[in-house]
This record gives structure tokens, C-alpha cells and sequence, in this order.
């Protein structure tokens, strides 16, 4: 769900780790938001 424009994902660590790599391996910027990531410039990215 986003959250002031951010996708954020809510999952079990072991899967937002997964997520994660594969945002970063796309060149997007990841952080932490509490229980959950945010990708920045997730909105820009192309599909894929």
C-alpha cells in the first residue's frame, strides 16, 4: 500500500529480505519503515 507516494510491503522478514534484493538488484532505493519497506521511486520504475 503506499504511503505518501512510497510502496510500502508488510510480509515475514525472510520474504521482505527477497523483496528487497530484488529492488535493489532493479537499481531502486530500499529502506526500512518499521515492520515493513518502503521502495523509493518505485512509481518511475518500468514494469518488470
Amino acid at each position: 500500500m503506499p504511503v505518501n507516494g512510497q510502496p510500502r510491503f508488510y510480509g515475514p522478514p525472510e520474504r521482505l529480505g527477497e523483496v528487497r534484493a530484488a529492488a535493489e538488484e532493479a537499481g531502486l532505493e530500499v529502506r526500512a519503515a518499521g515492520p515493513a519497506i518502503a521502495i523509493v521511486g518505485a512509481e518511475m520504475a518500468g514494469r518488470g
